[in-house]
């Protein structure tokens, strides 16, 4: 193609860089590492909603160990254990509906891993000082979901499975890592 020169004379365009000041194959580049991007970012907002016998659940499991990785505190570490720990009642819960033991077995074990790593950040908080509060605040927290999720259990142990012991087999496990985390003793009949 030609072009007009400040002086007026016809001159032939060169690679004009798009934009005025990259060149065309990098703008390729960047394009192309926005593409990707988004549909990596698309299959991780799809794998969110995931259940453990869903394609994407391990997409999921891979975004949750990242975000605890990326997360810099314990007592933020723990909070993240709580949340997941929601999530893995949830799933279990679904598994149950369905009637899939050995999947509901292999969620109580990741929700089992929760608990004790909640346990533990807090033990390595307890002897620091100033996270007396901090602590207090997880463990109300904990009692809350504690509640919310032994309700949902005994619910579905109640009438809305056909393995009633699968789902009994559960909630003592997940009252067992509660009371560890929460440092109740064996009396505790939540």
């Amino acid at each position: 193609q030609l072009r007009l020169s400040a002086n007026g004379r016809k001159t032939a365009q060169t690679g004009m860089p798009v934009l005025g000041w990259a060149p065309r194959w990098a703008m390729v580049v960047v394009s192309l590492f926005l593409i990707v991007l988004l549909a990596g970012s698309s299959t991780v907002a799809a794998a969110s909603t995931s259940m453990p016998d869903d394609t994407l659940y391990p997409v999921k499991l891979a975004t949750e160990n990242v975000r605890l990785r990326l997360n810099r505190t314990n007592i933020g570490k723990a909070r993240l254990h709580v949340t997941l720990a929601d999530r893995r009642i949830q799933e279990i819960a679904y598994l149950a509906r369905k009637g899939n033991a050995v999947r509901v077995e292999r969620t109580t074990s990741r929700l089992a891993a929760h608990l004790d790593e909640v346990r533990r950040l807090i033990e390595l908080e307890a002897g620091k000082p100033g996270r007396l509060q901090a602590i207090s605040e997880l463990k109300e927290l904990l009692a809350e979901r504690v509640a919310s999720n032994e309700a949902l259990l005994i619910q579905l142990r109640e009438g809305q499975v056909s393995d009633e012991g699968m789902v009994s087999r559960v909630l003592e496990r997940y009252r067992q890592g509660w009371q560890g985390v929460m440092g109740f003793g064996s009396g505790y009949n939540g």
